[in-house]
């Protein structure tokens, strides 16, 4: 891993450490604006499992089946997204 971003990466761990903030925080929301700007979507919400996430789901195509399963028990819709990289 490059050394810089091995450094950032700590630092900004280290932040969420020492905040306690694991939800609703300022790297979650920054996370959650870039992801969103990166797929071209005016939302991105992102949780911890599917146990945390809400009534529509969308999971990896190529995933363990549990990563679905718990999607399906707790009465959510479930999604398989398309990983282009893998299919084209």
């Amino acid at each position: 891993m490059d050394e810089v971003l091995q450094t950032d990466l700590k630092d900004k761990f280290a932040k969420v450490l020492l905040e306690g903030r694991f939800s609703f925080g300022e790297e979650v929301w920054t996370f959650e604006k870039r992801v969103g700007d990166k797929l071209k979507s005016p939302h991105a919400v992102s949780c911890a499992n599917g146990t945390d996430a809400g009534d529509e789901v969308i999971v990896p195509a190529m995933t363990w089946v549990s990563t679905a399963e718990v999607v399906l028990m707790v009465g959510a819709n479930l999604f398989f997204g398309i990983q282009m990289h893998v299919v084209c």
